[in-house]
């Protein structure tokens, strides 16, 4: 009998445990309410900015433009905090939405290193663009840039992108800038408008963004 006691004690901690595991990253205010849609403004021929009072947030389509037909849609995105304490996020933190509702989330660096050959093309590309400082002018231009880098590649030629780097904090008057990829939508991307949310456990709801690839 104290077999049986012994034995139904432990699943209960284990089940437990797994329960807790699982628990969700974001308030149940975040995932449930509606999120905060900021204005965005075109800020240059490829460039889509939004921002609120606590975060500022760019995307830049250039490259994603190139990549019609692939089955991986490259996003370069500036991400600053501005007035939070602390603003986090990791690779579940961004999440694209299609004209269908439909959302996508961003894959594993690996899956991209070894499914995609276009990889090794737009790291370069990226790194181009950085060189020639093709970037929009922003509020936070002059804010520290934090190490991140969801996708990393040599080609990117960065100390703050060499390595794999999936969770990052960012202080206030900071920001990160990388090149990120989701799953090419269904709608495909000719002339489709897009949503981009963010979500981190600093925001009361979420943040999101819209912009378009003509």
């Amino acid at each position: 009998m104290s077999f049986f006691k012994n034995f139904s004690a432990l699943m209960l901690l284990f089940l437990g445990l797994g329960l807790a595991s699982c628990a969700p990253r974001f308030s149940e205010s975040q995932t449930r309410r509606s999120p905060e849609a900021a204005r965005t403004r075109k800020a240059g021929s490829y460039f889509f900015l939004a921002e609120s009072r606590s975060v500022s947030l760019m995307v830049d389509v250039e490259l994603a433009r190139m990549r019609r037909t692939e089955n991986y849609l490259p996003l370069v995105i500036m991400l600053a905090n501005k007035d939070l304490y602390e603003l986090s996020l990791d690779r579940d933190s961004l999440l694209l939405l299609d004209p269908n509702e439909d959302a996508y989330l961003m894959p594993g660096f690996q899956e991209i290193n070894t499914s995609y050959d276009k990889f090794s093309f737009d790291a370069r590309y990226y790194a181009f663009q950085a060189a020639a400082g093709n970037d929009a002018l922003t509020s936070f231009s002059f804010f520290r840039k934090e190490r991140c880098s969801f996708y990393p590649h040599p080609y990117k030629d960065s100390i703050l992108q060499d390595a794999l780097v999936e969770s990052v904090h960012l202080p206030q008057k900071s920001f990160i800038k990388d090149l990120i990829y989701f799953p090419m939508p269904k709608t495909g991307v000719s002339g489709q408008r897009f949503r981009l949310r963010l979500l981190s456990p600093e925001l009361e709801v979420p943040f999101e963004m819209e912009f378009f690839i003509d």
